[in-house]
């Protein structure tokens, strides 16, 4: 009985899903060196912007913010905004002194209950700050907010000097959860501040 012929060579059956992979791995590290090279990364300070006049009031106030997302001692994700509003209503007018105001917003995922009787707490090294809630003060009593914190962090900011890790102690009902902020979000804070000041015009 006639039977095929045997080839005189043998190719694996595997050498696709073994090379290929490897093929795959070379181009995407060679993309990704390209991308870095050409594409460096932004400094901590490009996240810092500045608001014109048109999208904070009409008498000309300007809002510099900080926004980060951060996650907490129990591996909770929030986002953590600090921004300074500028009220030039002095220069147009409109008012006797110009007012700069400072605040720090904390927002969590829905579900979250975060205590306003309680401060907000915040250490940098050997320096601690509490922070009363204010965010009941400006928002409707009846609607859903209870996973948004937001304090008067004008005296924090004035105080804030140092890059050193910031410790946030967030007060919730089911018991306080400690935030982290790097050295490199302490420096956009900072950032905030020069650009708050910058941005006052000056006293006569």
């Amino acid at each position: 009985m006639w039977s095929p012929a045997k080839p005189l060579i043998k190719v694996p059956t595997n050498t696709i899903s073994i090379s290929m992979p490897r093929i795959l791995g070379m181009f995407l590290g060679i993309f990704l060196g390209i991308v870095l090279c050409l594409c460096p990364l932004s400094p901590a300070w490009a996240s810092v912007h500045i608001y014109s006049q048109d999208e904070v009031a009409a008498n000309g106030g300007v809002m510099v913010r900080s926004l980060q997302a951060l996650r907490d001692n129990r591996d909770r994700g929030w986002q953590v905004v600090l921004f300074a509003v500028v009220d030039n209503a002095a220069e147009s007018g409109k008012s006797e002194n110009n007012e700069a105001t400072a605040h720090l917003r904390i927002s969590g995922f829905p579900g979250t209950v975060i205590q306003r009787s309680a401060p907000l707490k915040i250490q940098q090294g050997s320096q601690q700050w509490e922070l009363p809630d204010a965010f009941q003060l400006k928002t409707d009593p009846g609607a859903n907010t209870d996973n948004i914190g937001e304090y008067d962090a004008g005296d924090f900011l004035a105080g804030l000097q140092r890059r050193r890790p910031i410790t946030l102690t967030l007060p919730l009902a089911a018991g306080d959860v400690a935030i982290v902020l790097p050295p490199f979000a302490v420096k956009e804070w900072l950032q905030v501040k020069e650009q708050a000041q910058a941005q006052a015009p000056e006293q006569s």
